[in-house]
């Protein structure tokens, strides 16, 4: 039997308004942990002006360093430069800029906020239509995987993390297979990755974003990029579900997954 290479590309450090550990410490409880790569992706939030991780634009070049500070301390422990760009499609200039600014491996691309709305994890969709915020989200989403570049579009139905796992909304997402499958082709078509977010999979009543139909739909497209992110904002949850979502990739007939090394992508075999 080959044992699975565990890499968890999706991590956020103290650079990240919302992350609460340095990158040394992230290294060593992926260590700990057993993970053999991981990325650090610390935010930058285009076209979002309130946000801290746009109005300080230099965490990205601290973060970038730090992890180059810490490449070769760890032992075999692969440590990646990376980088969250929210709402790229936004402010499509600015995200540009952000990536000439340095030497990425890998590049996460998101949408955390809508257009004339704040980031989503603050609405309260008990009070709100969840449908109506999540119609806008979607739509921005396809803009992103359509037009923005970036390696993997990140934790694709984000939204419902919030809308149905913390506030409890009732939703049929059915209504939003054609525009799934047009997030997918768009990837698919431009070479893009798929991120399997692991954040919610060990909690009780948790779920990977996208799902597992979404991931069956994207092989049965053709997609085969896929990588895998615990969105941990803390060093004890590096590695969070990756084991849990390389079951679920078998399940649905993927028998690879990849990390990205100089923005390309790289083959890591699931193993049995």
């Amino acid at each position: 039997m080959n044992k699975l290479a565990l890499a968890d590309m999706h991590i956020h450090s103290i650079r990240s308004f919302d992350g609460h550990d340095s990158v040394e410490d992230i290294c060593r409880a992926a260590v700990k942990a057993g993970i053999k790569t991981i990325a650090v992706t610390d935010h930058y939030e285009c076209g979002s002006p309130e946000s801290p991780d746009q109005c300080e634009p230099e965490r990205i070049d601290l973060s970038v360093a730090d992890v180059s500070a810490q490449i070769g301390k760890h032992g075999e422990l692969e440590i990646l430069r990376g980088v969250e760009l929210g709402q790229p499609h936004c402010d499509m200039e600015t995200a540009d800029r952000i990536l000439h600014a340095n030497e990425y491996d890998f590049v996460l691309g998101s949408v955390h906020y809508v257009k004339n709305g704040g980031d989503l994890y603050w609405f309260n969709y008990k009070e709100r239509d969840p449908y109506e915020v999540y119609d806008q989200y979607i739509n921005e989403v396809l803009k992103t995987a359509a037009d923005c570049e970036f390696d993997s579009l990140a934790h694709m139905t984000y939204p419902l993390r919030y809308m149905i796992y913390r506030d409890g909304a009732v939703m049929d997402t059915s209504r939003y297979t054609d525009i799934y499958d047009a997030i997918l082709d768009a990837i698919i078509k431009r070479g893009k990755a798929l991120e399997v977010n692991t954040k919610l999979i060990e909690d009780p009543g948790g779920f990977f974003t996208p799902d597992e139909p979404i991931l069956r739909r994207y092989y049965e497209k053709g997609g085969r990029l896929i990588t895998l992110g615990s969105d941990s904002h803390y060093a004890s949850l590096i590695g969070t579900g990756i084991t849990l979502a390389a079951d679920a990739l078998r399940e649905c007939g993927f028998d690879s997954y990849f990390i990205y090394r100089n923005r390309q992508p790289v083959e890591i075999p699931l193993g049995e």
